[in-house]
């Protein structure tokens, strides 16, 4: 993996700036069109991820300033969270924006933050550069190129399934289907080069776990295409990827952002009583509104909402969070003071065989490669996800330093190679707030789930009402159908719910009313 200097005007799919503030003026000028007159809804956001905070400012610029969003941690950004390292930003969550086009709303803030710089392109290309074994011999970079070429075309032959349908492959998960392909496709190599090109090869499954942080075997490989990419170049952010919150941060009222608020229970319907929804926090205070909007991730859904809403969630919300799957990348970040290799060189990329891989207690196998932090010369980074991540996650950083560094003497054959100064290590599974860091689809997954994970739950005004009016809204990476598992997904999913209340309280001309009047939200402490 390399950093590709480019020039904006190189690329024809890059828009300039004043066109993504065109096109983001475009797709809030709906929301800003709310009678001044009307009375506006007062909303509780759970959350203050990309999708809280989207869905927050969004509803702001319409006029709905009755927000409060009630974060659990002490910080902004859910799964977007940017360290400085020394000189250096440590991305502990997302890292990249995919697409760089006027169809990507992230993009697009980004571009009216003056963040972007133009030598940040990333480019993927796993075909070029040399291979290590476990040994330490390279791989013949011939025999690397063409087998990872070869990886290449069986991905997207795996996401080529959903389009050539159900009966198309016997093989229900990912890694079946992967292991079948390189089992036809070694029989193209010379049998002196064909251990080496299994080990690049199946090594090189470990790049689309840590892509989607999961075991390949948990993943469906009929819906591996399912999810739609925006075009455009990948591009990292230099001052962190937390600088594209700040437009959003800017727009919000400052007393609306409740922090270390950990939601105990949401109370709706005939629950809530005298409100429409209450929220019930483990630190005793409790808060009322017209309308919910839970974002909190499908990790916490899955051990927490059974018990976190009352009433308890219908049998087709219940089924789609169990059966959606969440994964978990672990990415790992080591300081040498001095360093010990010499800048600017590349990537040292691995390829282990088939039992290295299979070994889930070795979380030194899920590594796809070891590569200098972006803009510094002392500080490397791995990654590893799924049952690897789940291991290392359970280490110390003394043991984690000390398993690297007896690998790295391993392989270059070299006891002077030295322990880390300091090692950085993103645990997102081991967090109660996130238990994990995305959304895939499963082996037992479907859209349906997706769909059902999203549909808002209703209730109706009166006692035995016929008509409903949606109350609870679900928003975030897990809920978008085309984009999920990624932060323009997360903020696709919570500016449409902000529309959709926008759009509620210009028909009903204001918040929905409740039969006794008397008892309405003002009744409600906002903060006990």
């Amino acid at each position: 993996m390399k950093l590709i200097k480019r020039s904006f005007g190189i690329s024809k799919s890059l828009p300039t700036i004043a066109q993504c503030i065109k096109s983001d003026a475009k797709k809030t000028s709906a929301s800003c069109t709310l009678d001044a007159n009307i009375p506006k809804p007062e909303v509780i956001i759970v959350g203050a991820g990309m999708a809280g905070l989207s869905a927050a400012a969004a509803l702001v610029e319409a006029g709905i300033r009755k927000i409060t969003i009630l974060e659990a941690t002490e910080r902004l950004g859910g799964r977007i969270h940017s360290c400085w390292l020394g000189s250096s930003v440590a991305e502990i969550g997302a890292q990249w924006i995919c697409g760089s086009s006027i169809k990507n709303p992230v993009f697009t803030l980004a571009c009216q933050e003056g963040v972007l710089d133009p030598n940040c392109m990333i480019k993927h290309d796993f075909t070029k550069g040399s291979f290590l074994l476990s040994n330490g011999k390279q791989v013949d970079e011939r025999v690397a190129y063409q087998a990872a070429l070869t990886f290449n075309d069986i991905k997207y032959q795996a996401a080529s399934l959903l389009a050539l349908g159900e009966s198309a492959i016997s093989q229900e998960n990912l890694m079946d289907f992967f292991a079948m392909r390189i089992k036809q496709e070694l029989r193209n190599f010379p049998s002196h080069q064909s251990e080496a090109a299994a080990s690049i090869m199946y090594s090189l499954t470990n790049h689309v776990a840590n892509r989607w942080g999961a075991d390949l075997s948990c993943m469906s490989s009929q819906l591996f295409g399912h999810y739609n990419k925006i075009e455009g170049e990948t591009i990292a952010i230099p001052t962190g990827f937390i600088s594209v919150i700040v437009p959003l941060v800017r727009t919000i009222p400052v007393e609306s952002i409740k922090y270390s608020k950990v939601v105990e229970t949401i109370q709706y319907g005939d629950a809530a009583k005298d409100s429409r929804v209450v929220v019930k926090c483990c630190d005793g205070s409790v808060f009322c509104a017209d309308y919910l909007i839970s974002t909190l991730p499908l990790g916490v859904l899955k051990v927490q909402s059974e018990c976190m809403f009352q009433p308890q969630l219908s049998c087709e919300k219940w089924e789609a969070i169990n059966k959606l799957g969440f994964g978990n990348v672990c990415k790992i970040f080591f300081e040498y003071s001095p360093p010990f290799w010499l800048a600017g060189q590349g990537p040292m990329k691995f390829a282990w065989s088939l039992n290295e891989l299979s070994d889930k207690d070795n979380w030194l196998s899920g590594m796809c490669c070891l590569e200098e932090l972006a803009g510094s010369n002392n500080i490397l980074m791995a990654t590893v996800a799924g049952p690897h991540a789940e291991n290392v996650e359970t280490l110390n950083e003394q043991t984690v330093a000390e398993d690297l560094t007896f690998k790295l003497r391993c392989i270059a054959k070299d006891n002077t190679i030295p322990y880390p100064s300091s090692v950085l290590v993103s645990k997102w599974g081991k967090s109660p707030f996130f238990m994990g860091s995305h959304t895939y689809m499963a082996v037992e997954s479907t859209v349906g789930h997706q769909l059902d994970l999203q549909k808002p739950i209703s209730t109706p005004l009166e006692p035995c009402g016929e008509d409903l009016y949606p109350v609870i809204f679900f928003a975030g990476e897990s809920t978008g159908k085309n984009f999920f598992s990624s932060v323009h997904g997360a903020r696709i999913s919570g500016l449409e719910v902000a529309n959709d209340i926008i759009q509620l309280t210009r028909e009903l001309r204001g918040p929905p009313q409740l039969k006794d009047q008397k008892a309405k939200i003002s009744n409600c402490s906002k903060e006990c």
